[in-house]
């Protein structure tokens, strides 16, 4: 298995290689190796199928909307779509590690600071260190715990939960909107879009309410229906499907909410790297403000050191 894309803005370019490859007209083979991709693995299967096993780590959004998008003679405009979903990904990552930088150039700065101390042998500013970094231990835990339990737990709702839960909401929210618009796009059924789309959702309490939204989808309920019965959705995105359902405006519907959801899921990510990055300039501040304190106390006592 190779990887010439592994990375968002790669894999958006080799999307889009292969796109124009393949609408120029040529085969499989010229075209993955027009696109870099490398040898085809699988003669006489799908495009699809072949990326999947040349590529590392597919996202399983990109293969669901891929594998309809051929199946139903449209592939390149699926590349197309995905590629342009990938070069957004980029940017959205590049901006959190921009807004993450200093935060965590930071903290590493105060534990530098915590050693040099600790060296020293300075006393109060060791004492605060040592809560300051214990905090951040505990709420890590808490926050792994958490995240353990939304992808493990199916009775769980994180996006209840009080802080985190607008993050885990749409981000599992967006993957299952934007396979689901991009699978009825191509042209699926809507019965199979939904068990295709649900398999893209990556925390099981919503996994779970969509699967026995597709079992009642299965017996006969409307789509809208069975998704308020199981109480799948948030009651903004089912109202707006509901209305979707009626006016047959599905795809365009389930695409416009992904994007609403990817803005919102944006903001509160800019938001918790904000939250971030003000624990660690108090943390810092008042370590350094402790630190100052026992230093100009240690001379005005004639003890700078313990």
């Amino acid at each position: 298995m190779i990887d010439p894309g592994r990375r968002p803005e790669h894999r958006a370019e080799v999307f889009e290689e292969l796109a124009s490859a393949l609408e120029a007209g040529l085969s499989i083979d010229a075209a993955f190796a027009a696109a870099a991709v490398g040898p085809v693995m699988h003669s006489g299967e799908s495009v699809t199928r072949n990326l999947q096993v040349a590529l590392a780590d597919v996202d399983p959004v990109d293969l669901a909307v891929l594998s309809a998008g051929e199946h139903r003679g449209g592939l390149p405009r699926a590349l197309r779509a995905r590629a342009e979903r990938h070069r957004h990904r980029a940017h959205t990552r590049r901006e959190i590690l921009k807004r993450l930088a200093y935060p965590i150039i930071l903290v590493v700065a105060v534990a530098l600071l915590w050693a040099w101390l600790e060296f020293l042998g300075f006393g109060a500013p060791l004492a605060f260190g040592a809560w300051w970094f214990g905090m951040l231990g505990g709420l890590s835990i808490t926050l792994l715990f958490l995240h353990h339990r939304a992808r493990r737990v199916a009775s769980s709702r994180p996006e209840q939960w009080p802080v985190v839960g607008g993050l885990y909401g749409n981000s599992a929210a967006v993957p299952y909107l934007e396979s689901l618009g991009g699978l009825l796009g191509a042209g699926v059924r809507i019965d199979e879009a939904h068990e295709r789309a649900l398999r893209t959702v990556p925390w099981a309490g919503l996994k779970a309410r969509l699967f026995t939204a597709g079992q009642a989808l299965a017996q006969g309920e409307t789509f809208a229906t069975a998704l308020r019965h199981a109480a799948a959705l948030d009651d903004e995105t089912q109202r707006a499907l509901d209305v979707a359902e009626q006016s047959g405006d599905l795809e365009a519907t389930a695409i416009r909410l992904a994007a609403r959801r990817t803005e919102r899921l944006e903001r509160e990510i800019g938001q918790a790297c904000r939250i971030a990055g003000a624990i660690a300039y108090l943390g810092a501040a008042v370590l350094a403000i402790v630190t100052i304190a026992n230093f100009y106390g240690g001379i005005a006592t004639g003890r700078l050191f313990r």
